[in-house]
């Protein structure tokens, strides 16, 4: 287990037990009328050392309300520390609840004052009510002072036999503490572990396992033995001890127990037949934790599973919602037909924060089937409308979609066209034209002769956004295209389809290409915003130029002149520019087009044969080289790009996280989400390394706290090899030479016959069997049947 998700569990503890404390305390101390204490003026804070070292409890327990107070609005109290620490001899319950408060606030910084009331707590540690008894040892051990150390082994040691489940819970909380205050004494405090994880009450079982997980999350030699109990008790554990013990069991499953394939083993079974039931669980931790256990350990993914996936995801906070989406977004890469049904619930309403709609839309892009492909694309136009990263992550989607459903694709195009013309904000247009870019580019190499005609109106109304136009039409809109990778975009998809034709007349022909409809008022306007457009913009217009002056060979008609005209005064403006780029640029495609001009047919008018030999004037000066005819030109510059389609994924697509149950960091786009840590689920063990199932027979012990009743010889040998087993963690060897399987073995009971006593061997088996003769041990609960394994 990582170490974010240990300290997280600490965290959890530590701010549970100290949370409880001081929210029952002031609720019940400070009543009704608390506000007054909040709002406390200079005045009433100097009455506080009187009232505390008043003879009256009445003003004592004033005093101690407005301490509370005072530290709740993180103010200094530590003045009246001393003061306070007088009263822990007191016999009024309610002040030694608010004195325990406090001292564990300022203990720590004030060690010789709280060292005052060390023996007033140890002599609680004996006091009749368990309440008392439990909160000393919580303050003991959560005083954090080396010194105490000792003291507090030994209480701890003391409160394993406590008669009452609470001081055997608090307890087993404060093993961790104790192993931080002395690591040395690591083996008792496992020891003490071990003798908690017997216990009968899931009131202590529960943190015993969180325990568990914090000090020896591999030791599973201690856990073999109480695995079936511990299953049994899952339902009665309490909720915030729930989701570490269901987590310790997902691992040990894995590591200790075969994966399932054809049969499940009957541990791996009990387990998952009692984590089903709390995925009802109103706790959305609980629920989480069973979801995690089903996914990891179960054969196939249950359909109660699938539909509290999606109750979380619609009902919970949006921290909750969050982590459930991300469980259905690993259901969906798994097995979308499951949560095909459920694709209305995943759609992102208004109130969802960014980071939830993100993890939504790449659900709902998985999830989709082919009926309701044009039901999801409109529902992801309408998300475009907003102007946040949810916007442009929907236009990606879009583009998903296209890619994955071929019968939506002129659907697509046409919203993302009108993405890129309506668009709020400058990066949902930029992206609308970078997806149109990769859809276009891949439909062209499957798309047949009925596709071009779109395809070139498509651009034609891209390119049309550029530049804002000398004179507006009503139909005209407004928005520019302005981020430089989208201008760069169009440009290329202008060049490099620049043959396709529009069923416009020009110059005696029906159909005119793009290349003279469109190319020429482009390359016009990028002359004349040449300084003002950005280094990629302009590598791509000399391209374009390139590209269309290749493609235009008759210099009869004014397009074709112009296009000549513009191709050489950008490479004018190019090899002036400050980007090495765009100079480097410029040279490669003077020297590719290089006498183009000669093989245009038509004659050329005077003004415009100066102006083209005024720049090859220029080629005196550079070195000979080798002249290409037009249709390598040709090959050189539209083969290549074509054959290097642009994948949407590439298009930042990837998600938000690691796509899975687990690994999920606590922080989700700038927002850190609550009671999440990242932990770590192992692989599957090697068959040959697990270790024989009846290492998870339980003692005798375990099950029934009197004294052991008298066995078979057969379930005797079965105890005998279990115990073998769990110290070596590999299945028994067979006695015989025989190579068959072993045989189960069932324990059966005989006769209720008293096992006589052995001599002791040490003071702790002294301990035990002096333990068992209370009668308070022997007393059986009536739930206790619950919790045994047969």
């Amino acid at each position: 287990m990582s170490l974010a998700y240990a300290n997280s569990t600490r965290a959890l503890a530590f701010l549970k037990e100290s949370g409880e404390d001081a929210l029952i305390a002031v609720k019940s101390m400070l009543g009704s009328s608390s506000a007054k204490y909040l709002e406390m003026e200079d005045d009433n804070v100097q009455d506080i050392r009187p009232k505390l070292e008043s003879s009256s409890d009445t003003e004592r327990l004033e005093g101690l309300r407005r301490v509370v107070a005072l530290i709740s609005k993180g103010r200094d109290a530590s003045p009246y520390f001393a003061s306070v620490s007088k009263l822990a001899s007191t016999s009024s319950i309610e002040i030694r609840k608010l004195v325990y408060i406090i001292v564990l606030r300022y203990a720590p910084s004030h060690p010789d004052i709280a060292l005052l009331s060390i023996n007033s707590f140890q002599r609680d540690l004996t006091d009749p009510n368990p309440l008392i008894r439990g909160m000393a040892l919580r303050t003991l051990s959560g005083m954090r002072l080396r010194m105490l150390s000792p003291i507090v082994l030994l209480a701890v040691g003391k409160a394993v036999r406590d008669s009452h489940p609470y001081v055997r819970k608090i307890a087993v909380l404060a093993l961790p503490k104790c192993y931080r205050m002395e690591p040395n004494q690591y083996p008792e405090i496992v020891q003490h572990l071990e003798t908690f994880l017997r216990d009968r009450s899931p009131y202590v079982l529960g943190p015993a396992v969180v325990v568990f997980a914090e000090l020896c999350p591999t030791n599973w030699q201690i856990l073999h033995r109480h695995f079936r109990r511990i299953c049994h008790a899952l339902q009665n554990m309490e909720p915030w001890s729930l989701g570490p013990a269901i987590d310790v069991l997902i691992r040990y499953s894995r590591r200790n127990i075969a994966r399932p394939q054809g049969t499940v083993d009957e541990d791996l079974q009990l387990f998952l037949t009692s984590a089903e039931p709390l995925l009802s669980s109103a706790d959305e931790q609980v629920a989480m934790a069973a979801i995690r256990a089903l996914y990891y350990l179960s054969p196939e993914l249950p359909a109660p599973m699938v539909r509290t996936v999606v109750r979380l995801v619609q009902r919970s906070r949006p921290e909750s919602a969050y982590i459930a989406a991300t469980a259905a977004l690993a259901i969906a890469n798994a097995k979308p037909a499951a949560l095909a049904p459920f694709l209305s619930a995943f759609f992102v309403r208004c109130s969802d924060p960014d980071y939830l709609g993100r993890i939504k839309i790449r659900v709902l892009v998985r999830i989709v089937q082919r009926g309701t492909v044009p039901l999801l694309a409109n529902e992801l136009r309408t998300y475009t409308r907003s102007s946040g990263i949810v916007a442009v992550e929907s236009v990606t989607a879009i583009g998903q979609l296209a890619e994955q459903h071929t019968s939506v694709l002129d659907h697509a195009l046409k919203l993302l066209l009108d993405v890129a013309q309506n668009a709020t904000s400058d990066a949902v247009a930029g992206r609308a034209v970078q997806v149109a870019k990769a859809l276009i580019q891949s439909r062209t190499h499957t798309a047949d002769a009925k596709d071009a005609l779109a395809t070139a109106s498509i651009i034609a109304r891209l390119a049309m956004h550029l530049f804002t136009p000398l004179t507006r039409s009503k139909d005209a809109l407004p928005r520019i295209i302005v981020d430089p990778t989208s201008r760069s975009d169009v440009l290329w998809m202008l060049g490099q389809y620049c043959s396709l034709t529009l069923p416009i007349e020009l110059d005696g022909a029906a159909d005119t290409p793009l290349a003279a409809l469109v190319a020429p008022d482009v390359l016009r306007c990028i002359v004349g915003h040449w300084q003002s457009e950005a280094p990629a913009v302009k590598t791509q217009a000399l391209t374009l130029s390139s590209k269309v002056m290749v493609v235009l060979q008759n210099t009869q008609f004014a397009h074709a002149r112009a296009v000549l005209m513009l191709h050489y005064e950008l490479l004018a403006l190019a090899e002036r520019d400050d980007d090495v780029d765009v100079r480097d640029r410029a040279r490669f495609y003077s020297g590719l087009t290089r006498r183009l001009d000669g093989e245009m047919s038509g004659e050329v008018p005077h003004d415009v044969e100066a102006y083209i030999a005024a720049h090859e004037s220029k080629d005196k000066y550079r070195l000979a080289g080798v002249r290409l005819r037009r249709e390598q030109v040709r090959h050189v510059l539209f083969e290549q790009d074509e054959k290097r389609p642009v994948r949407l994924f590439q298009l930042d697509a990837s998600p938000a996280g690691p796509v899975g149950l687990t690994g999920f960091a606590p922080v989700a786009h700038g927002v850190r989400l609550g009671q999440w840590e990242a932990q770590d689920i192992p692989e599957w063990n090697d068959p040959d390394k697990l270790p024989s199932p009846i290492v998870r027979v339980p003692d005798a012990q375990s099950l029934d706290p009197a004294p052991m009743k008298s066995i078979s010889s057969s379930s005797m040998w079965v105890d005998s090899e279990r115990s073998i087993a769990s110290e070596n963690s590999a299945p028994p060897t067979s006695i015989s030479s025989a190579a068959a399987a072993p045989e189960k073995v069932v324990l059966v009971p005989t006769a209720t016959v008293e096992a006589p006593k052995k001599r002791y061997q040490d003071l702790d088996s002294f301990l035990d069997a002096s333990s068992e003769d209370e009668p308070v041990l022997d007393d059986s609960a009536p739930e206790d049947s619950d919790y045994t394994s047969e």
